[in-house]
């Protein structure tokens, strides 16, 4: 930048940083280098004697030109990333580390950073030249952004190059992964970046703090997540084609299934709690799910409460209920239980399901739906809600959040029948363990049993009759056969001594 200063002194140059104070350093070092105090001159001074100004002479964010004669305003200046657009013209612009991790937290601060550079991009002569130094953050940053355009340019405006703080060995490049990045040796490096200060010593120390760190950072890598290009696809037409009347799912061998979904806003765009029931039954030669009644809205912890005792009470033969683990389950278990005892209902059993904190856990559970929708184990029934269900898995992809116009609610209720629920296929099924195996026939058998009781109990009585499971008698204790002769012995014993 001296050197352009000297060779063209009326050059126009933006100086931008990420912050004001760091823009201030920035052109606060160029200045220093023009800046002379009499009896104290530098070298550059002494050399370049006309292109020194006084000590603290004119703006800290500027710099004008002695030698500057074309009356061109600001020569050099600087501004940051946070600052309004100045509408200055320059002939160079030179950006250095714009960005940061506080602008790169999210899609939109990372949106609000490119439309940033975009806007100061506009402020360059047609002949003018940028230059961007910097350290990415982020998959998708404002780098990465120039780097694709940089590719997909086809007239070579935009060029860049990539500095990693060490080149490895093409043997060894198998081992750039956040988890054999520490089992990189010295001999695996074919060359340094800048051996005198990062070398080999003091890159090891910082690849064991955070192998992830080091990677996006020193080797300007970004390893994809597993489930990183997942996207999740519901054609209208192949749900609509698993849509059928209500009166198809009645069948004897019908199991009837509960899912909560919830939620924890009232607000205007908050999501809606969901309260499902679902029928595993055969349809079709296959083991199926299909969702015969859903009840969604957003509901206070008290008016869940109803909808759920609500949907209870409407299918009475609900085997389970599922719904997640999350906090303040166990009231809301209580207040169903409290709710149900004044109308006389029997609760089914709660299952309780762990949370999957893993990243894209919720797009990888509802790719899980699509095959079931195709290949015909998840049906609908045709009610008042399967429009607005159907809404919310058409314009569900498994990338974009929740927001004022998608909901992603009931996706996640049939997505915790079909896990709980609805068997596996041949490829998903682990092995079959034989005791297990047995043990699970047994269980299933007695659960059988226990309703062809309960469904004979409710035609004699009808569905409405509290219903008590049978208790197994116990086991009478046969008295203990003694031999006649202790009983003899004890007779000649003396007081408090027993055989």
């Amino acid at each position: 930048m001296l050197s352009l200063i000297l060779c063209l002194p009326d050059v126009r140059v933006l100086l931008v940083s990420e912050t004001k104070p760091l823009s201030k350093d920035f052109i606060g070092v160029i200045r220093s280098y023009f800046e002379t105090t009499p009896g104290q001159e530098s070298r550059f001074n002494q050399l370049f004697p006309e292109f020194t100004i006084p000590l603290g002479d004119g703006s800290v964010l500027s710099l004008d030109c002695p030698m500057a004669h074309l009356r061109l305003p600001q020569s050099i200046e600087s501004t940051s990333m946070d600052s309004a657009v100045a509408g200055r013209r320059f002939d160079v612009g030179l950006f250095d580390d714009p960005i940061s991790n506080m602008s790169c937290g999210n899609d939109v601060q990372i949106q609000a950073s490119h439309n940033k550079f975009l806007a100061l991009l506009k402020l360059r002569e047609t002949s003018g030249l940028v230059c961007v130094l910097g350290t990415p953050w982020h998959e998708n940053d404002l780098y990465s952004r120039l780097i694709t355009q940089a590719d997909e340019n086809e007239d070579s405006s935009w060029t860049y190059r990539i500095d990693p703080a060490f080149v490895v060995k093409p043997e060894a490049r198998k081992k750039l992964t956040p988890i054999f990045l520490p089992t990189l040796v010295e001999s695996d490096i074919e060359s340094f970046l800048f051996p005198e200060r990062l070398n080999w010593k003091f890159l090891r120390q910082e690849i064991s703090n955070s192998p992830s760190f080091f990677l996006s950072q020193n080797l300007c890598i970004f390893p994809r997540a597993a489930g990183a290009d997942l996207r999740v696809t519901f054609e209208e037409m192949v749900f609509r084609a698993h849509i059928r009347p209500i009166g198809s799912f009645d069948s004897p061998f019908a199991q009837e299934y509960m899912s909560i979904d919830r939620a924890w806003s009232v607000s205007k765009y908050a999501d809606f709690s969901c309260v499902m029931v679902g029928k595993i039954l055969p349809i079709e030669n296959k083991t199926a799910c299909a969702i015969c009644d859903v009840s969604m809205d957003r509901w206070k912890e008290s008016e869940l409460v109803l909808a759920v005792v609500k949907m209870i009470e409407k299918h009475p033969t609900i085997r389970a209920i599922i719904m997640e683990k999350a906090k303040g389950w166990e009231e809301l278990r209580l207040a169903v239980h409290r709710a149900a005892a004044l109308r006389g209902l029997v609760v089914p059993t709660f299952i309780v399901k762990p949370i999957d904190i893993t990243p894209r856990a919720k797009a990888r559970r509802a790719k899980r739906l699509e095959q079931p929708l195709s290949d015909g184990r998840l049906w609908f029934a045709a009610a008042h809600w399967t429009d607005s269900v159907m809404e919310q898995f058409l314009k569900f992809d498994g990338v974009t959040d929740s927001n004022k116009t998608r909901k992603d609610d009931a996706v996640d209720g049939v997505a915790l029948l079909v896990d709980h629920c609805l068997p596996k296929t041949i490829e998903e099924m682990p092995a079959v363990d034989p005791d297990k195996e047995k043990e699970r026939e047994a269980e299933a058998e007695r659960e059988a049993q226990r309703e062809r009781i309960r469904m004979q109990h409710t035609a004699m009585f009808g569905s409405n009759a509290p219903y008590q499971k049978p208790s197994t008698p116990e086991p009478q204790q046969t008295e203990k056969q003694t031999d006649p002769r202790l009983a003899q012995l004890a007779k000649c014993l003396p007081p408090g001594m027993r055989i």
